[in-house]
């Protein structure tokens, strides 16, 4: 049971950094994904662990601890979704930007005209 205990620790230490990541203004999405695919990593562990281990012996005490920590990861879970899903639209948001810009440039270079619907079309949904 240390074991599972342990790795669910380590599931919940990852979690608040992936939380304090997304938090930040200036945080790196990539570094996030790092977070997310090392968390997952030891999710899987923990079910190889829980598949060893006998559930219906567990003592009150340990199923308590046990309980606890998976109510943690799920607190913590509740809290990173929402930011993550927000970060992720910014991130949609920058890149569906960077492409007009990019296609503008592109026009122009093969028009010799500049091509200046980009910033007609960023005005009406500023509106």
């Amino acid at each position: 049971m240390t074991a599972i205990t342990t790795k669910m620790d380590l599931i919940n230490e990852i979690s608040r950094d992936i939380l304090a990541y997304l938090e930040r203004e200036d945080s790196d999405l990539g570094a996030v994904v790092t977070l997310l695919n090392k968390r997952m990593e030891v999710i899987k562990m923990v079910d190889d662990l829980l598949s060893d281990h006998d559930l219906p012996g567990m003592t009150a005490d340990e199923e308590r601890l046990l309980l606890g920590r998976f109510e943690r990861f799920r607190s913590l879970h509740e809290k990173t979704e929402p930011l993550l899903a927000q970060r992720m639209e910014s991130q949609k948001e920058h890149i569906g930007g960077a492409t007009q810009i990019r296609k503008a440039e592109e026009k122009y270079q093969f028009s010799g005209e500049p091509d200046i619907s980009y910033f007609s079309n960023a005005k009406s949904a500023i509106r």
